[in-house]
This record gives C-alpha cells, structure tokens and sequence, in this order.
C-alpha cells in the first residue's frame, strides 16, 4: 500500500513524503485538492470537487466533501462530490449548494467521459472572471 490507511495514493504521482508530514501535527487536519479546472482569465478555480473512485452513499459523500464545500462558499464557486468509474468512463456528479445537515437533499448526475469534458468547457463558459492581485503584478 502507497499512502496512509485512510487515503492511498494510486496513481504514484503524488509526492507522499509530503503528504505524510502534514498528516502529523497535531490538532490540524491536511487535505490535498483534486484536479481541479481554472479560469486561464482569473487564475481562480471555475468549481472544486471531491473526487473519489468509490461512493457509500449521499450521507457519506457529503462528509467526505466538507473542505472542498468550505473552500467553494469562501471562493464562491460551486461544489461537487465526483464519483469517478475509469472503468466505465463515467463520472457521477452530486452537487452541493451550501446545503447543511440535516435538510440538504443533493442533486446527483452522470455523465460520460466526452459529456463530462463538455459540461465543464460550459462551466468555464458560465464562470465570473475576478480581476486578482496575480493578474496586475503579471501585466506590471
């Protein structure tokens, strides 16, 4: 096993070292984020997601997206949960709208690979440029 019991890496790409050092202090959590796509206009990310190869359930899912749900309502960009099957080339979406237990009811859909591709380009296409402090010391 590559990684932590709690989040093995599969892929080898992913500098565990790292990720094993910010898994020991104390009293703080660490967390990695998925790929996620961003704006080439703004720098700032179009979405954030949780994405997983497996899924238990909405309740489950739910919990395992706090700080990617969290870090989207600060950025003001919407969160999923990403079921991903690369076996199927299939990706079930669940979105999440700063629902709070225990009244949230999400919003799950699926798309294959190509349609997924697509459904993002039209996020991009759906995304609010916000000028950032990056993009004026860039043009200066």
């Amino acid at each position: 096993m590559v990684g932590t019991k709690n989040n093995v890496e599969r892929t080898g790409d992913r500098d565990l070292d790292f990720s094993a050092t910010m898994r020991k202090p104390k009293g703080i959590r660490a967390c990695d984020f998925d790929v996620v796509p961003i704006c080439p206009m703004c720098n700032l990310p179009i979405l954030l997601w949780e994405v997983k190869r497996q899924n238990k359930g909405p309740l489950w899912a739910y919990r395992h997206s706090t700080y990617v749900r969290n870090m989207a309502r600060i950025l003001g960009v919407p969160a999923y949960f990403v079921y991903h099957q690369p076996e199927l080339k299939r990706f079930d979406l669940t979105s999440y709208k700063g629902e709070d237990l225990p009244t949230f009811s999400p919003h799950t859909f699926s798309l294959r690979e190509e349609v997924f591709i697509a459904w993002i380009e039209k996020q991009q296409a759906k995304h609010v440029c916000r000028k950032t402090n990056s993009q004026s010391d860039e043009t200066n």
